[in-house]
C-alpha cells in the first residue's frame, strides 16, 4: 500500500538513478512529472533548478499534496542515464 498523507502535507518525492553496473549515477537531466487527482500535470526539471540533488544519482522534489486522491509522480533521467520510474501517494480527505 502506498504512503498516505493528510491534505496540506508537504511530501518529499525521491528518485534514484543507477548505471548499467548498478552504481549510483547522474543522468544528464532529470524531470519530475506530478499528476494531481484532478488530472492536472506539472513538470519540473533539474537543469532549471526545480528539482533538488541530494547525492550522486539521488534527487527529490517537495510537493504540497492538497487535494484528496492519488498523486502520481514519475522521475525520468535523460542522456547518460536513461531511466524512468513512476509511483504514487494517497492524500486523505480531511474533515477539518
Amino acid at each position: 500500500m502506498p504512503n498516505s498523507y493528510d491534505a496540506g502535507t508537504l511530501v518529499t518525492f525521491t528518485g534514484t538513478f543507477k548505471d548499467a553496473t548498478l552504481a549510483p549515477a547522474d543522468p544528464t537531466d532529470v524531470f519530475v512529472r506530478v499528476r494531481k487527482p484532478d488530472g492536472t500535470v506539472q513538470v519540473f526539471q533539474f537543469s532549471l533548478a526545480q528539482v533538488n540533488k541530494d547525492g550522486v544519482g539521488i534527487y527529490h522534489k517537495d510537493i504540497l499534496v492538497n487535494l484528496p486522491g492519488r498523486w502520481y509522480y514519475k522521475f525520468e533521467g535523460t542522456g547518460v542515464v536513461q531511466a524512468a520510474r513512476e509511483n504514487y501517494v494517497l492524500c486523505k480527505e480531511t474533515v477539518f
